[in-house]
């Protein structure tokens, strides 16, 4: 029923509390009538007063700038104007309303003034569409006056950006802010308040003139109203968690990689906003913070804010990372990339709106998580050149950054994308079932898994790409029946098991043991799935080579049970420091891990041998770059200024620009450097040379004696100069090296970061991971594995623990040495073969801390909760949880 056929619940007054109320009813409304009346009069009475105030005081002001006026006369209508305009101040005083009424008519009227000829340039522009342009008024045109001013500011920014790509991408941007605030008002998920104040917060951040993002923040920030460094100005304001503001920043870098350094200490400044984020979160001034991100993130920076170790947080452990992934339908698809320690936005995806396109990349997507190449499919740009169209060239796509042609910047962009949705098809081919048919299972026959094992070669034959991945599930034909006899061999055993144990007095004491200790799962436990049993069969067979264990269900007596474990933990160590470095021309990580850092000194000439190695490749990518450069350089010049066409020129400036620096005395500097590295050579040349004769002698003795105890003594002597003699000069040349590479950096400029291997992490820790399982007995079986990700052909599986039985809990166990002692640390249900859901996770926590003789109220105890091998739940699309 709509509001006009409601019944107001005061028409029937008379009937219930009789006519004496009907009387005062009516002379109710006859006194608001009064009042809406005497409203009217004051209104028209304040216009009245405020114009009379104006004249009076224009007629003053005529008198002020009235050049016959006298001197001493001016001064008393100076104190007139001032006295007059205190009394209008305390009139306007009285009636508030009204003054807000007319300051708000006054500020839409200065922002349509405003606003007009900058929208009007939009809607002229020839690189914004009409229907973003629509887009953008109707998100713009439901904020309040004083967001729409904060846009018009930004739209007129965008609109005047000499590049023109620029242009297209910050207005993208711009819209890409609008519609999170569109989407958060839609939803109704998150409470929208109105627009705090500025948060003002002290910090610890990197120094943008030395952004040295690989070392820890040193450089402290203080509030400052100038520079902004410590203001938190949000993106979607609004957002209020408990009465406290949420922060919601958006992102948008489809050229770029968030993260990355572009010049100007950009990655630097990207840190620091998280960090300014996280202090406010650890002062509570804020409730929480998420960032969104659209495009291309920088690893470096995903490594920092999520970490690289196994207990590490990242820099910014209560920061929410969230990533949205446009679909080829238009549309797109968001997810939790990084979760924080507390509660994260709140949204939604439109999931029936999905086209069948759409859906396929949301698959690939969820693989990506799962196999953990989901940063590389965000970050890298795999673009195909086509030959017979190439407006996007090998150079735009190795510096989409410096793209400003709109209509090639529109070409690399639909490429990006299309390459993306490809790479995210493949992943959405893989043949993981998520339908889990049992061992025990009737439609578990031979055929079955025959068929299965057909449709699964097949699929990987007209797969090269996934085939390559997943080299060791391939087999040939006349292995069929092998594998097929394996599959049988293991669901006839474990079907066995599983019908007898279901039956067994032992199994019914059991199942009232898991539920005191807080199981919650299915009855009859998490099932191994015949698809797993299949693929670990097929590496049975596969795997054969001296350095490969096959996968094996009975083959138990090499794992230990946790109490063995807790008898072993003590006399373990397991101490390393690893080193990670990028190299760009790659895009790659390698980590040199150093065993054994109780021993420092060794540990510190193995960092040192390692550095060097990273100095004198970047002196040779250095070196050879630059020789390139002069030599095109030089190229072009000979043809000279008149001879050069457009593209040679173009070129030509390019290099110009790029060797400025060496052209204006960098270039002397390194030749300088160059030298004294040269004669520090020949040095060492002249030293050594005796003593490389030296050795010559003794070895000629000892050839013609057979014999010379002293001889040989005397040789390791010079051996002991000659390692003494080079280590000198090594020690000597290494500070000479490094003045050359800080030239090379100041030539290249930002260029330095496109070529230069660099170091990006150094982690030093004492940790040890475990796989577990926890039988339908209650007994936790675990294995070590490798701590870093590596996953070699000797790492047990899961379903190896339980020799594919149905388990009760299962993922990984973290330890970490504190203090001389082993501390458990975390324990997750991260399993792929299994998949057991957060149910079993209070269960295992109760059996393995019973088992260790742990507290399971140990504040260093994190429980999490995954559904693939180290990626939270909340990392995964909503279709996958």
């Amino acid at each position: 029923m709509g509001k006009a056929d409601q019944q107001d619940p005061l028409d029937n007054i008379e009937e219930l509390l009789g006519a004496e109320s009907h009387e005062k009813m009516g002379s109710l409304l006859e006194l608001h009538g009064q009042l809406d009346e005497i409203d009217a009069q004051n209104r028209d009475l304040y216009e009245s007063t405020l114009a009379t105030y104006d004249s009076l005081m224009e007629a003053i002001v005529a008198k002020l700038r009235d050049k016959e006026t006298p001197g001493p006369l001016k001064g008393k209508y100076v104190q007139m104007r001032r006295a007059l305009d205190e009394r209008r101040q305390a009139f306007r005083e009285r009636f508030p309303e009204f003054v807000a009424e007319e300051e708000s008519r006054k500020a839409q009227e200065r922002l349509k003034a405003k606003s007009a000829p900058i929208l009007k340039s939009l809607e002229e522009s020839t690189l914004i569409s009409d229907e973003e342009n629509k887009l953008f008024l109707r998100y713009w045109k439901e904020l309040p006056p004083d967001q729409q001013e904060r846009y018009i500011n930004h739209l007129k920014g965008a609109l005047k950006n000499k590049d023109q790509a620029g242009v297209i991408t910050g207005f993208r941007g711009m819209l890409f802010e609008l519609s999170r605030r569109v989407i958060l008002t839609r939803q109704q998920l998150e409470e929208v308040g109105g627009y705090p104040e500025p948060i003002y917060v002290e910090y610890i951040g990197y120094d943008k003139k030395n952004p040295q993002v690989n070392k820890p923040p040193v450089k402290l920030f203080k509030p400052n109203r100038k520079n902004k460094e410590g203001d938190i100005q949000n993106d979607v304001t609004g957002v209020l968690r408990d009465g406290k503001p949420y922060v919601y920043e958006t992102k948008a870098y489809p050229r770029r990689r968030f993260g990355a350094e572009y010049g100007a200490g950009e990655s630097a400044a990207n840190r620091n906003q998280l960090l300014k984020y996280q202090q406010a979160i650890n002062d509570g001034s804020i409730a929480g913070a998420s960032v969104e991100i659209q495009g291309r993130i920088d690893t470096e920076f995903l490594n920092w804010a999520i970490g690289t170790g196994l207990t590490h947080e990242g820099a910014i452990p209560d920061v929410e990372i969230i990533y949205s992934m446009p679909l080829p339908s238009g549309r797109e698809y968001r997810f939790v990339l990084k979760r924080g320690r507390g509660k994260g936005l709140r949204f939604e995806n439109e999931r029936s709106d999905y086209t069948i396109d759409d859906k396929i990349v949301i698959r690939g997507l969820a693989q990506s998580v799962r196999d953990k190449s989901v940063i590389g499919v965000m970050t890298d740009v795999n673009i195909e050149i086509d030959e017979d169209s190439p407006l996007v060239t090998a150079e735009h796509i190795a510096h989409p950054d410096q793209i400003t042609d709109p209509e090639i910047f529109e070409a690399y962009n639909q490429l990006r994308l299309e390459s993306i949705w490809e790479r995210l098809e493949d992943k959405a081919i893989d043949p993981s079932v998520h339908d889990k048919v049992a061992a025990y299972d009737e439609r578990v026959t031979r055929d079955y898994v025959m068929q299965m094992l057909t449709d699964f070669e097949i699929m990987l034959n007209e797969n090269p790409e996934l085939k390559a991945l997943k080299w060791a599930y391939v087999v040939e034909e006349s292995q069929y029946d092998e594998v097929v006899d394996r599959v049988m061999e293991d669901v006839e055993r474990i079907k066995e098991y599983e019908l007898a144990r279901k039956s067994s007095k032992k199994e019914r004491r059991n199942k009232v043991v898991r539920d005191i200790q807080g199981y919650k799962g299915p009855a009859e436990g998490y099932v191994l799935d015949v698809e797993h049993i299949l693929m670990d069969a097929l590496q049975n067979v596969t795997k054969t080579g001296e350095d490969q264990k096959p996968r094996s269900y009975s083959d138990i007596s090499r794992f230990m049970n946790l109490r063995e474990l807790k008898g072993r933990l003590a006399d373990e160590d397991r101490s390393y420091l690893e080193i990670t470095t990028y190299d760009p021309t790659r895009d790659s990580h390698d980590s040199k891990v150093i065993s054994g850092i109780e021993d420092r000194e060794e540990q510190a000439r193995l960092i040192g041998e390692y550095e060097r190695t990273i100095e004198i490749e970047n002196l040779k990518r250095a070196e050879a770059r630059l020789q390139k450069l002069l030599k095109k350089y030089q190229q072009l010049h000979k043809v000279g200024k008149e001879n050069r066409d457009e593209e040679q020129d173009s070129e030509y400036r390019d290099l110009q620009k790029q060797l400025s620096g060496y052209n204006s005395g960098l270039n002397n500097r390194l030749n300088h450097q160059k030298s004294r590295l040269n004669a520090l050579l020949e040095a060492k040349e002249e030293e050594l040379r005796p003593l490389q004769n030296a050795m010559k002698d003794v070895r000629g003795y000892i050839e013609s004696t057979g014999i010379g105890l002293d001889s040989r003594a005397a040789r390791e002597q010079v051996i002991e100069k000659l390692r003494d003699t080079s280590a000198k000069y090594r020690a000597a040349a290494r500070p000479i090296k490094q003045e050359i590479l800080q030239t090379y950096r100041e030539i290249f400029a930002r260029d330095w970061e496109s070529f230069a291997i660099r170091e990006i992490a150094r982690e030093e820790a004492n940790l040890m991971k475990m796989i577990y399982v926890v039988t339908p007995e209650g007994e936790v079986i675990v294995e070590e594995e490798g701590i870093r990700g590596a996953t070699d052909n000797s790492r047990a599986a899961h379903s190896e623990l339980a020799q594919g039985r149905n388990i009760y809990a299962a993922g990984e166990l973290a330890f970490e040495k504190i203090d001389g002692e082993w501390v458990l640390t975390e324990i997750n249900s991260g399993s792929g073969h299994y998949r057991p859901s957060q149910d079993t996770l209070e269960y295992g926590k109760a059996v393995i801390c019973e088992q260790l003789g742990v507290d399971p109220k140990d504040a260093r105890l994190n429980v999490r909760n995954c559904i693939f091998r180290g990626i939270d739940i909340d990392g995964l699309p909503l279709d996958y949880r």
